[in-house]
């Protein structure tokens, strides 16, 4: 319990203090508000830790409309893909479009390639809710008369 206290005390002074959010590496002192990449480096970006960083986000973009937390929009792919994984997947349309939209407004490289990736499931999403892909195999249509 005590363990726990001070962990969320430490969180607590991170944000209170503006401390930057970092991608993933074993260097990172913040990652995700609530998980230790340290201690569980396959397992700490769970969904209650991931939305509860996107809280921190809105906050932040409601102060700014232009800000964009980079180190966070590869959870935010992951996110999108455990809802699908989940059969959520209006749902998960939905959070692609978003992070489509919120990844409009960022000029750094890596933003480029976040959104060429996100596109793809989007896409399919799309797709699949449209119907999927139509493709007539009748077999008088593939071997003639």
């Amino acid at each position: 319990m005590k363990v726990m206290i001070q962990n969320i005390a430490a969180y607590i002074c991170y944000l209170v203090a503006e401390a930057n959010f970092e991608p993933y590496s074993d260097s990172a002192r913040l990652c995700l508000i609530g998980a230790d990449h340290w201690k569980f480096p396959r397992t700490y970006a769970s969904p209650d830790v991931i939305q509860r960083i996107e809280l921190y986000e809105y906050s932040k973009v409601l102060g700014n409309t232009q800000f964009i937390l980079l180190p966070f929009q590869p959870y935010k792919f992951v996110y999108a893909h455990m809802l699908a994984d989940l059969g959520k997947v209006t749902e998960s349309l939905k959070y692609c479009q978003a992070l489509l939209k919120s990844l409009k407004t960022g000029r750094a490289p890596e933003v480029d390639t976040w959104r060429q990736l996100v596109s793809s499931p989007e896409e399919r999403i799309r797709t699949h809710q449209q119907g999927g892909y139509s493709v007539n195999l009748a077999p008088a249509k593939l071997v003639g008369k």
